[in-house]
């Protein structure tokens, strides 16, 4: 998996078959912080419970079980602060 902090307040990630999690900083170097922590556990839940359907329906995704199979799926996750 690769979690690409997009930004301050988004996220993406990336299910590519590998069983490593790989968290990429993007181009601005963004730090990892723990609204970061908090939207991985969420898009990290949600690919999960997908991919089990995905799997359970007969529908090929590339999970660490079968990397070079199926479909790659990417969860985008985006939060706004207010004040």
């Amino acid at each position: 998996m690769r979690l690409l902090l997009e930004d301050e307040t988004r996220i993406r990630l990336t299910a590519d078959g590998g069983g490593t999690l790989e968290i990429d900083g993007g181009e601005k170097h963004t730090d990892f912080s723990p609204l970061h922590m908090l939207a991985a556990s969420v898009a990290t839940c949600t690919l999960s419970v997908l991919a089990d359907w995905a799997t359970n329906s007969g529908t090929p995704c590339k999970t660490s079980r079968s990397p070079s199979t199926g479909t790659t799926w990417s969860i985008p996750t985006g939060w706004t602060i207010t004040t």
